[in-house]
């Protein structure tokens, strides 16, 4: 069997204008046995460390340049979960941050290319995405032995790989935050320690509404949400446990812990709250050091009423 790989450029007429794409075939006994074309002048996939050059509210989303060419549309109502790449003290969208995107549709005509926090980079057999959780195997292949395998000879690799992440408590559902230097007070917050949960909230004031401004707008609420939450691991951003090896000065980048989902869903509903700017604040507690530390528990039922009444959640 003679096999051969041919690649090279193919000339395309568009709108008077040619561009070429990179074709590239594999050939078996000079059969074609498979066929790419790659489209040189889309940059849809692209992933890259953009920065906010504005926030926009009345649309609810950002313009995030790429490159100095570049600058594309980034919703706030569709994408949830950013993904930071320089200090913060909040989980909301700002001006001048760094965020990790990736370019769902390229630009048509004055309409600029449309961003993703949602990363999928993929495979010839396996894909990775920030918006699935565990392993699932692709609904092409029927047999359910073969399905079983695939999931447990994954899941094992994985378990090999990072077998330093932590234990979850039973109905608890993991959470990570970002931090930094700052945030976890000079690196200072440790797997097995205690921490509190403080929100701070701010009404959003939208400049270009006369009406606006209110006696109520430069109000702050600040409150105690969450007490007594045991921190089961501290990342830097390459996902390598900060104090695992001490000589080399890793940065916290994230913060791991459990809650049950109540709390979770708690916390994922004052971040997402459209009308206030959001804040969460850790801060260290002594728990650790008692024998038997406090449970974990709701601060304030009153700040949890309130969050719940400006969101709303979709069950399944």
């Amino acid at each position: 069997m003679s096999k051969k790989v041919i690649i090279t450029d193919m000339p395309v007429e568009y709108d008077g204008k040619q561009y070429f794409h990179t074709v590239s075939a594999v050939f078996e006994d000079n059969k074609c046995i498979m066929l790419n074309i790659n489209n040189n002048n889309s940059i849809t996939g692209n992933i890259y460390l953009g920065r906010v050059l504005n926030i926009v509210n009345n649309i609810n989303s950002a313009f995030v340049s790429i490159d100095k060419d570049n600058t594309c549309y980034y919703s706030l109502t569709d994408n949830r979960r950013h993904y930071f790449f320089n200090p913060k003290n909040n989980i909301s969208v700002n001006q001048g941050d760094s965020i990790l995107v990736q370019v769902k549709k390229d630009a048509v005509k004055t309409k600029p290319a449309s961003l993703s926090s949602d990363i999928v980079i993929s495979g010839y057999y396996v894909v990775l995405s920030t918006d699935v959780e565990g392993v699932l195997v692709s609904k092409k292949i029927h047999d359910s032995e073969q399905i079983i395998q695939l999931r447990h000879k994954l899941l094992d690799l994985l378990k090999e790989k990072y077998d330093d992440n932590p234990d979850i408590p039973d109905k608890h559902t993991i959470y990570s935050m970002s931090v930094n230097n700052h945030t976890t007070f000079g690196n200072s917050i440790y797997p097995g320690n205690y921490i509190d949960i403080y929100l701070k909230a701010v009404n959003k004031i939208d400049e270009d509404d006369p009406n606006a401004l209110t006696k109520d707008a430069d109000k702050i609420m600040y409150a105690k949400l969450i007490s007594n939450i045991e921190i089961l691991a501290v990342k830097d951003s390459s996902g390598q446990p900060v104090f695992q090896n001490i000589d080399e000065g890793r940065t916290p980048s994230m913060i791991i812990f459990a809650v049950p989902e109540e709390y979770y869903i708690l916390l994922k509903k004052a971040g997402y709250m459209r009308t206030y700017d959001t804040s969460i604040d850790l801060v260290p507690t002594n728990e650790s050091l008692k024998d038997e530390p406090d449970s974990l528990e709701i601060s304030s039922e009153q700040l949890k009423d309130w969050i719940n009444t400006n969101t709303a959640w979709i069950e399944n």
